[in-house]
């Protein structure tokens, strides 16, 4: 229970943060990204990066057996940094980075009991920029 609880505010801190990034520029957010990724994710921002996006599941879920909500706080980084880069054009960055957050996305889908609203919003929205 405790340790639900740590998880439960670690994606609360990760929302806020995201909330709190939102309407600066992109030169001014990405440490703020890279603070998250030190302190609240259990893997390296390099080795996330540098992962093609269709072994995202395998590593994370398989290998590394991280629980759902740093997966969830993961998704939702990748998301916010995708969009972020493809607003500033820079397309292949953000192609992979919302590739990898899409699948993700896929995941919790299928793992999760509850259906979210917002993760469904946030998948179509990654459709329309990759045309998948």
């Amino acid at each position: 229970m405790i340790q639900q609880d740590y998880i439960l505010r670690l994606t609360q801190q990760v929302a806020q943060v995201l909330a709190k990034m939102m309407g600066k520029n992109w030169v001014d957010v990405m440490p703020e990204i890279e603070v998250v990724y030190k302190d609240w994710i259990p893997i390296d921002r390099a080795t996330i990066i540098g992962l093609p996006p269709e072994q995202i599941i395998p590593l994370l879920v398989e290998e590394k057996d991280l629980e759902l909500p740093y997966l969830e706080a993961l998704a939702e980084l990748l998301y916010f940094e995708g969009m972020r880069l493809h607003e500033a054009n820079n397309t292949n960055d953000s192609h992979d980075r919302l590739q990898k957050a899409y699948y993700l996305f896929q995941h919790l889908n299928q793992v999760q009991a509850t259906f979210s609203f917002d993760r469904q919003s946030k998948l179509q929205s990654i459709q329309s920029i990759l045309g998948i």
